[in-house]
């Protein structure tokens, strides 16, 4: 295949990832916004393996914050999205973490991502240029992933403005940054 069929195939792909992840976002009613929460049943003991790799292993608050608001750090690798207003489904944000979002900086955290069509029916052949990268914090097994989105519907998703409350116990009570949340 030629190198403008290759591009072009490339391009289509990404059009139909993004037209796919713009469809599942406006997919979701009000009445699905009962898949956009943590079901009873997740442990604090879940949510709290879900912090850990949100902050320490994954380290998704680099780009997201550690509030999900997506106001990382100065030296961020790249910008990120705010989780606090998301409408992906437990389901929709697994397969983002687990497969990146092409087109975007966006990594994925799959170590089989895109080696098959696991993620959003497609290859990296598909994809071309398009592919997002790998995390380069080292992937993260199905557990964690899901644990991760747990944590994130406990704590990050239609949770609103920043509390005070919700910084210190990320941070730990009397956390001098938290002074600025009421």
């Amino acid at each position: 295949m030629g190198g403008w069929a290759r591009r072009a195939r490339a391009a289509r792909a990404g059009a139909v990832v993004f037209a796919c992840v713009l469809g599942l976002a406006g997919a979701v009613s009000a009445e699905d916004s009962a898949d956009n929460k943590a079901s009873p049943e997740v442990s604090e003991k879940q949510i709290a393996f879900g912090k850990h790799i949100w902050s320490a292993k994954a380290k998704c608050i680099l780009c997201h914050g550690w509030s999900g608001n997506g106001e990382g750090a100065e030296r961020a690798p790249r910008p990120g999205l705010s989780l606090r207003k998301t409408i992906l489904t437990k389901e929709q944000l697994m397969e983002v973490v687990q497969c990146g979002r092409p087109g975007t900086k966006m990594p994925y955290h799959d170590s089989f991502a895109y080696t098959d069509d696991r993620c959003y029916g497609m290859t990296a052949a598909d994809l071309g240029e398009d592919i997002p990268n790998r995390t380069t914090e080292g992937t993260l097994q199905h557990r964690e992933i899901e644990a991760v989105v747990d944590y994130l519907l406990a704590k990050v998703v239609n949770r609103g403005p920043i509390t005070k409350a919700e910084c210190e116990e990320f941070w730990g009570p009397g956390a001098g940054g938290c002074k600025k949340y009421k």
